[in-house]
């Protein structure tokens, strides 16, 4: 659809190759959610898939068109969970435990930021070995977690977008933060990712009440 192949990082919208940065968010057409099982992924998934649709134009002109599609349908992942599928944006809710595509992502290295923590501390590190946040595994939980918002794009041309906490609070409150906060601001989201650190205040789950602090970039 580019009349060019979209090289390194950028990926092919409507008409032209765009940067795989956030604020260009709005660049395809289509969003699919790639769901894994796990209520709070498959919530976060639809969600993100849902405001798209809810908020952007297509580049053409007309409506985001979105779906959902299990992980293991044939032509999505391939069998290593590298994305495959061009076309759609994948929207993905949680983490490498479950989501098969975040998992390749990041032991393959083509993801942002990635957990290299252990069974007691929390790390997430960047490509260049960057340590974002560090700190006891004990310390997060339902109502204080991190999470990890980023468009990655992988070598196929799939482009991926993911909401991802250490607990399933914590990727729901990611997708909230997107859905609310960060998508009606998208042009000043010149980065690729973003990790915060969240609080539920109040124990009811992401609203405006809460605390979301901005760990990096």
């Amino acid at each position: 659809m580019c009349n060019q192949g979209c090289v390194g990082e950028r990926f092919c919208g409507a008409s032209a190759c765009h940067d795989a940065v956030l604020s260009n968010v709005c660049s395809i057409n289509q969003a699919t959610a790639l769901l894994d099982g796990q209520r709070a992924d498959e919530d976060a998934g639809i969600s993100l898939a849902q405001v798209l649709a809810a908020t952007c134009t297509s580049p053409d002109g007309g409506a985001i068109a979105i779906g959902s599609s299990p992980q293991l349908d044939a032509g999505i992942l391939a069998t290593n969970g590298e994305p495959l599928l061009t076309g759609p944006l994948l929207c993905v809710g949680g983490g490498s435990f479950f989501q098969r595509s975040i998992d390749w992502l990041e032991s393959s290295g083509f993801a942002h930021v990635r957990d290299t923590g252990t069974t007691t501390q929390y790390q997430l590190t960047t490509r260049d070995g960057g340590v974002v946040a560090m700190g006891p595994l004990a310390n997060l939980g339902p109502t204080r977690d991190l999470f990890i918002l980023q468009l990655v794009r992988a070598p196929s041309g799939a482009v991926v977008l993911n909401s991802g906490g250490y607990h399933a609070e914590g990727t729901v409150a990611g997708a909230w933060y997107f859905q609310n906060v960060l998508l009606p601001m998208r042009t000043s989201l010149t980065s690729p990712w973003y990790v915060y650190e969240w609080t539920d205040v109040n124990s009811n789950g992401p609203d405006l009440t809460d605390t979301f602090t901005r760990l990096a970039p």
